[in-house]
């Protein structure tokens, strides 16, 4: 019966084309519980901070320009996902596996899905090599942290999300920077298009619910939505063709270019 069960499953990922998601999944919760505040705090980044002259330390570094992608389809291609998702309800910087740097994660809801295992309504968890990790606080009550930049100025204002996604699994040394999906290209920071909501608008708190009725509700008002999508990396070669396109339109291009690589898209 094991081997049925077993047997079955295996058939049917391949009958999707996509492998099965792994019970081993990690999430914001699951990454934050292998670095508690204390082995945070007691980490040679952090230990450096607290010995630093302003009780904080930034790390900047550049994105190399070669590992840019010049068009969307491409990008999808180089995706092992692609989803629309809601904004994000949870999100913690750690230091990355290698303990050199520090690396963002975000918990969204998925609303829409073309490529990829995470179906609509499904938790997905997704990293940024880039944060700002706590280390405490000095005995004068002065906050101590240890940053990674990248870019330094060349970054617009951040964004909460609703987002639209293209990420895939780490390879070789970027094993060593995250664990899990990062964005597809750019050094892990290409594939994130913020849509931008106005800062008085209610409907951003409709795409913020994770009730599945509200969800639904997102994905239709985000179908015919003039609000603008984001490329949030100034140099990003993407930012000239994209950057301020109403979703409507964007959405309209992604489903276009994924049905011409033979995707389906699944909505609520």
């Amino acid at each position: 019966m094991k081997k049925l069960i077993c047997a079955m499953l295996l058939a049917a990922s391949l009958a999707t084309g996509q492998s099965p998601r792994t019970s081993t999944e990690l999430h914001v919760k699951d990454i934050r519980a292998q670095q508690p505040q204390e082995k945070l705090a007691a980490s040679p980044l952090c230990q450096r901070a607290f010995e630093s002259p302003n009780h904080g330390i930034i790390q900047r570094t550049s994105v190399d320009p070669t590992t840019f992608v010049h068009n969307l389809a491409a990008l999808l291609e180089k995706s092992d996902e692609v989803v629309l998702v809601g904004t994000h309800y949870r999100s913690e910087s750690v230091f990355s596996p290698s303990g050199e740097s520090v690396t963002t994660y975000y918990d969204v809801k998925v609303i829409r899905s073309w490529k990829g295992p995470h179906e609509v309504g499904d938790n997905l968890t997704f990293s940024v090599p880039a944060g700002a990790v706590h280390c405490g606080m000095t005995e004068s009550h002065q906050s101590v942290y240890f940053s990674t930049m990248k870019g330094t100025v060349e970054w617009k204002v951040a964004y909460n999300g609703p987002y639209l996604l293209f990420l895939r699994h780490p390879q070789g040394k970027e094993m060593q920077l995250v664990q899990g999906l990062l964005p597809a290209a750019g050094g892990g920071f290409q594939g994130i298009f913020p849509i931008s909501f106005p800062v008085s608008g209610e409907d951003i708190s409709k795409c913020t619910s994770l009730l599945p009725e509200t969800r639904k509700w997102c994905d239709s008002f985000l179908e015919t939505s003039q609000n603008p999508v984001v490329v949030p990396y100034v140099p990003d070669p993407l930012g000239k063709k994209y950057d301020g396109m109403p979703i409507a339109d964007f959405l309209n291009l992604v489903r276009n270019l994924a049905a011409d690589q033979g995707l389906d898209e699944k909505r609520p």
